[in-house]
């Protein structure tokens, strides 16, 4: 409590209680409230608090969105320490000089400024990587095993593993939120990789690579229904921790 003259300003520090300590990982968001006792008036500031988990860096960059952003709660919900670059300059210069257990890439707007060979580092050091491309680098497809099919604009999207689908829509009608064009491309696994969810005509829409450390989308980030697309983020993060064994493919006898 205190008294402002009129169009005066003052600094508030606030601080959080013991109960803070106890809170699981997560992203939580309050309302900090300030009221005139003399003309009833009532402001509130919004304020957050991040919980993270130890070791759980991520380093994510998209180069735009026309959707909303699903990536960065999704994030922050899984108790990842999220670092936020504003350009591809400034994402490969982090990829290079510091160590992230996951690494985001988008590209959806522009051409990709992704440097390739730090991020191949970054998985030969056991990294995890999600990535999109909407204009199919076959480079890229190949070093998370997996390629491109050449058809793109397909939908829904049927998730085709358990864990992803938990909790959202499937199939999941994805939509272009405003893109025009090239707003989903269908893929192929290759080596051990493998399909955890299909467009109708058969094509990939996710190749989990990697043993389960890699994952390349077969639609751009913000292409999901509003009301699933953070879930579904949450959940491929789930399947980046617990990975999967490599498929065996053995020729037939005879």
């Amino acid at each position: 409590a205190g008294t402002l003259a009129p169009a005066a300003s003052v600094d508030v520090d606030v601080s959080l209680d013991p109960g803070a300590l106890a809170l699981a990982y997560g992203y939580y968001t309050g309302n900090i409230v300030f009221s005139n006792h003399v003309s009833g008036r009532i402001h509130t500031r919004q304020a957050s608090l991040s919980v993270t988990r130890e070791g759980f860096s991520a380093l994510f960059f998209a180069d735009g969105f026309v959707g909303p952003d699903f990536v960065t709660p999704a994030l922050r919900a899984q108790g990842y320490a999220v670092e936020l670059p504003d350009t591809w300059e400034v994402f490969n210069q982090a990829l290079m000089d510091e160590e992230f257990l996951l690494v985001v890439s988008l590209a959806q707007a522009s051409d990709s400024g992704l440097d390739l060979g730090a991020l191949e580092d970054h998985l030969l050091a056991n990294g995890r990587v999600i990535a999109a491309d909407w204009q199919q680098d076959e480079m890229l497809a190949e070093l998370l095993e997996a390629e491109f099919t050449g058809v793109d604009d397909m939908t829904p999207v049927t998730m085709t593993d358990d864990d992803l689908a938990a909790g959202i829509q499937n199939p999941q009608p994805i939509a272009d939120p405003g893109w025009g064009a090239w707003w989903s491309f269908g893929l192929r696994p290759l080596d051990a990789a493998q399909s955890i969810a299909r467009f109708r005509n058969g094509d990939s829409a996710l190749v989990w690579g990697h043993g389960g450390r890699s994952a390349l989308l077969g639609m751009l980030a913000d292409t999901l229904a509003p009301e699933d697309g953070q879930r579904f983020f949450e959940n491929l993060l789930q399947l980046l921790e617990v990975g999967h064994d490599d498929l065996l493919v053995l020729p037939a006898d005879g």
